[in-house]
């Protein structure tokens, strides 16, 4: 069916286009977040146990035209796939959309869900399954099938997991908006797409490391280079040093000693002075006996 094909191609187009458009330099942070989602025990759980369900039950004639061990790989994949792109859509709207209420948040991850992924899967159930069904699912039933589907998963998780139905603490990522020209970009020379990592001072002159692994060095006071990174989410975490929130990968504690790990392995000192103000910023957890 090629009109199939080419809906697919479309669909996963648009799908890569719209993650390219939010992408920018929190790309990072994105994927922190969706790999957290995708593999936490809540999520396994259900894709365990909905990958045996649509395995036994064989949804969309696969019953009739898969063994049933195929019909468990074939499901599980299908469901990784989904899971995969329903994290990304609503780690997305959660971060655009954070004064809508949470469960209309949740309603519309599944709408688009639908939307992105029928394609797709009409596609793989065609070519996969080599045995044509006779009377095979328009492209508007399989919609109706998957939205469905996917509005039941929502339910039965939240009914299971209520609390991943409050806000999520998000205000300490970036958000994927077109960011605005810095103050502090204008003093340097054409940098094209790169973004800034971190600052740091060091004899009077700023250095200020960019995401294409280059560094200029700015003769200026270190405070009014924080400044001009106005517009950037980010922190001091050191008299000489501040590092912006999409960079940081993860925190360390060491013999009482934290430190920061960027993107580029960089590891960055946490004073007791700026401790507080990186803890809130969410980039450090304190532990809470």
């Amino acid at each position: 069916m090629p009109e199939a094909y080419a809906i697919a191609q479309c669909a996963v187009r648009a799908f890569v286009a719209l993650v390219f458009w939010f992408w920018s330099d929190p790309l990072r942070s994105l994927v922190k977040l969706v790999g957290q989602r995708v593999t936490s025990p809540n999520t396994l759980s259900l894709w365990a146990v909905l990958s045996v369900i649509l395995g036994v039950t064989g949804p969309f004639d696969t019953y009739n035209g898969m063994t049933l061990g195929i019909r468990l790989i074939y499901w599980s994949g299908i469901l990784a796939l989904s899971i995969v792109m329903s994290a990304i859509l609503k780690g997305l709207i959660d971060r655009h959309l954070q004064q809508v209420p949470p469960l209309w948040r949740e309603a519309l991850v599944v709408v688009s869900f639908a939307g992105a992924f029928t394609p797709t899967l009409h596609w793989l159930t065609v070519r996969i399954d080599h045995s044509p069904v006779a009377d095979p699912m328009t492209g508007g039933q399989m919609f109706a099938t998957v939205l469905a589907i996917a509005a039941s998963a929502t339910v039965f998780r939240l009914m299971l997991f209520p609390a991943e139905a409050e806000t999520p603490n998000v205000s300490a990522l970036p958000r994927f908006e077109k960011p605005a020209p810095l103050r502090l970009l204008a003093r340097l020379p054409d940098v094209g797409a790169a973004t800034v990592l971190r600052l740091t001072v060091r004899d009077h002159y700023v250095e200020v490391y960019l995401s294409d692994q280059t560094c200029h060095r700015i003769l200026m006071r270190f405070s009014d280079a924080v400044n001009e990174m106005e517009g950037v989410p980010g922190v001091c975490t050191h008299r000489s040093h501040w590092v912006a929130l999409a960079a940081v990968v993860r925190a360390r504690r060491d013999k009482g000693r934290d430190t920061l790990i960027l993107v580029d392995g960089t590891e960055i000192p946490v004073s007791r002075t700026y401790r507080p103000g990186v803890v809130q910023a969410g980039l450090i957890k304190v532990e809470t006996d």
